[in-house]
């Protein structure tokens, strides 16, 4: 019934764009009249039956995610609000931004990274301006930035409903997004998390700092949060329990990243509870060898995902699993590990 409905609709609406005739109209009503009775006939049949659609189910989000969702939401390239603050990255290659000149209403140059390294840039508005282009004019979306009393532009490839239906990359390369910075010194910063990943980065003579192995799941204290690069634009930067400090640059949001629509990885890197509750059953001899990416015979699969991860096959016998991991492999019976080489 709800398609003979909508056909109505759509058929009113054709009528008023095209004008037809009165006898036209009359012959198209007759038509639609059909067409109920029909539906109307078929819908009574007792014979015709369907079947209950299948109820949904949302999928669970983890603690993490749920918090990530809750105070960094996504905001797609055509959404933007004027107000959005944004550096650039230093770690790209040229900027995207050039400087307009507003009186003229023209483009200039290139904008210097070397003199706007520290600069903030403030979205003002966007809007659609007829550019020369080598097959005439065309009109683009131009994202127009503030900063003091000068004008900056990012020129969007496509058109205005490119932009809308996300046809081009959704995001303007170099540029990092200072409200998930923002957003993230006032609720993480003080806060105690749980590692998650054995691999951080500790401070070094460059800017990615050096790669650094330390034990996993254990209590950390978030100590500052500041600028990462464009792929993981937020650096977060924390301590152990020993004092030493090390960072990890990560995605929140994912808004303005060009790896990511949305999609945090903050759930790789941190646990908001300590994990070591979940798993009682865990005696604290095999907890302490997890922990440092030990493996053991008699390990169950649990046991050797906590330390290892998930594997990367998994081949499958009637005399038992292979689990593969790079040009090592595990092999089980009955959800025990039994051999490995």
């Amino acid at each position: 019934m709800l398609w003979a409905v909508r056909f109505f609709c759509n058929f009113i609406g054709a009528y008023e764009y095209f004008y037809l005739e009165p006898n036209d109209m009359k012959n198209l009503l007759s038509l639609l009249g059909l067409l109920l009775i029909v539906n109307f006939c078929f819908s009574q049949n007792e014979y015709a039956v369907t079947a209950k659609k299948p109820a949904i189910e949302q999928a669970g989000l983890s603690p993490e995610n749920e918090f990530i969702q809750k105070n960094f939401p996504y905001i797609p390239l055509a959404e933007w609000p004027p107000g959005m603050r944004f550096m650039l990255d230093q770690a790209g290659m040229s900027s995207p931004l050039q400087l307009f000149d507003s009186r003229r209403s023209k483009v200039g140059s290139q904008v210097d990274k070397k003199e706007y390294e520290n600069t903030i840039f403030t979205l003002l508005r966007i809007v659609e301006k007829e550019i020369k282009v080598a097959t005439g004019r065309k009109t683009f979306p131009l994202f127009i930035f503030g900063h003091e009393d000068l004008e900056f532009v990012y020129i969007y490839p496509g058109s205005l409903q490119d932009l809308k239906a996300g046809i081009y990359p959704n995001f303007i390369l170099n540029l990092i997004f200072l409200g998930d910075i923002d957003k993230a010194r006032e609720i993480l910063i003080g806060k105690k998390l749980f590692l998650k990943s054995r691999i951080v980065n500790e401070e070094g003579s460059t800017r990615v700092g050096t790669l650094k192995n330390v034990p996993k799941y254990i209590p950390v204290t978030i100590t500052n949060v500041g600028l990462g690069k464009s792929v993981s634009p937020v650096k977060i930067v924390f301590e152990n329990a020993e004092g030493n400090e090390f960072f990890v640059e990560i995605l929140l949001s994912g808004i303005n990243s060009r790896d990511s629509y949305g999609i945090s990885d903050f759930d790789r890197y941190f646990f908001l509870q300590d994990p070591r509750s979940r798993y009682p059953h865990i005696s604290d001899d095999i907890w302490e060898k997890i922990q440092i990416g030990k493996i053991q015979i008699g390990m169950t699969e649990e046991m050797v995902k906590l330390s290892w991860g998930p594997p990367e096959k998994i081949n499958r016998s009637s005399g038992g699993d292979q689990w593969v991991y790079k040009n090592q492999y595990l092999y089980f019976e009955n959800g025990k590990m039994t051999s490995f080489n």
